[in-house]
Formats: C-alpha cells, structure tokens, sequence
C-alpha cells in the first residue's frame, strides 16, 4: 500500500475490508449468494455485521472509514489529512488502541533498524494504512473464530 497514492489507499482498503465484512455475514447465512439482491449500502453492511455477533466497537471504526472513502469517492482532490487519520483511531475502542499501539512498537522487533518514529508521527497516510491493516486483521479474527464454532 505504500507505493500507492493516497486515492488507491483508501480505495483499496476499503475494497478489502467491505470484502471481509461481507464474508463475515455471509457465514450467517443458508444462501448468502442472496444477500447481493439486496444491494446493502456500506453502512448497512456494517449494521448487520454486528446483528449477526460483529463485535459492536468495531462499528465505529468500519463506519469512519466509510466515510472517508466516500469523501475521495466524491471530491476529486481530496487527501488524507491529520484530522481525519485521528478520527479513525478515535474511534477505535480504548483496548483496540493498545493493540494497535503494541503491534507497531513490537514491529521493531521484526526489522533489522529500529523505526525511526513513534506511531504519533507517522504522516497520515502511514497511519491510515496501520491502522485499516489492524481493522482488517480484526475482521480476520472474527472470520477465523466464526469458522472455528462448532456446528450445531
């Protein structure tokens, strides 16, 4: 994601999230190839995500990230700015944050220099792609721990 401009960024993580937000409901259902006949907005997605045992604070933050999706879906010069990278991480929950905050600094670990910021200083687009890689390995844990249930 870092070799993309900002526009593919956003657009791309917000095609793979709504995919995994789709594969999470679809395991909720006896003929999910059903549900596209629905045509669910974005936000209904996320709605009944939660109804069908989505965690419900990842609502917040699948919902921010909606909304600046559709801001560079609908303004042609649009960026990715502080304000609104803040607003995404805000909106995770406190406990979500430390998870986040913990995989960026345990990232040191993983590579041959230490980082040479702190995660409050990445530049925003940095910070959005941290922070949709940890909402989407989220969506990932559900899946996997849906998929895991015994069959009743």
């Amino acid at each position: 994601m870092q070799g993309e401009d900002e526009l593919g960024v956003v657009v791309r993580a917000h095609i793979h999230i709504e995919s995994h937000l789709m594969e999470f409901i679809e395991l909720f259902f006896q003929s999910p190839d059903y549900l596209s006949k629905l045509i669910l907005e974005y936000d209904q997605k996320v709605t009944l995500a939660v109804a069908c045992g989505l965690k419900p604070e990842f609502a917040s933050p699948l919902r921010v990230l909606g909304k600046i999706r559709n801001r560079f879906a609908h303004k042609l010069d649009s960026s990715l700015d502080e304000q609104q990278v803040r607003n995404l991480y805000e909106a995770f929950s406190q406990a979500n944050k430390e998870v986040i905050q913990k995989a960026y600094r345990d990232t040191e670990d993983q590579v041959l220099e230490p980082l040479q910021k702190k995660f409050e200083q990445l530049d925003p687009k940095s910070k959005f792609i941290l922070l949709v890689v940890a909402l989407d390995g989220m969506l990932l844990i559900a899946i996997k721990e849906i998929k895991s249930r015994p069959a009743t």
